[in-house]
């Protein structure tokens, strides 16, 4: 993976060339701009530590809601799977 490719690029391709429901798709583009781009989508992926994740669910006051904390961790979760094999290769 190009080591200049932040969170927030990784997050976008995975939105583009995953498939899923159009009504996820958007409830995972609105929680991502909404609650994690702001915090973390300039981290390059490749350094993408817990710590950033835990700074996200911490920072944001909205999330005091279990459920919607929850959904945010999955969310970040799958993006970090997606890109995960791509990091490996570099």
């Amino acid at each position: 993976m190009d080591d200049c490719l932040t969170f927030g690029d990784v997050a976008e391709e995975f939105l583009q060339m995953t498939r899923m429901n159009v009504l996820v798709r958007r409830q995972y583009r609105r929680h991502l701009e909404t609650y994690v781009i702001p915090i973390i989508g300039g981290v390059p992926f490749a350094k993408l530590t817990n710590e950033h994740v835990a700074r996200v669910l911490q920072s944001n006051a909205a999330l005091q809601n279990a459920a919607l904390m929850k959904r945010v961790d999955i969310i970040i979760a799958d993006v970090r799977r997606y890109g995960a094999p791509r990091t490996a290769q570099a």
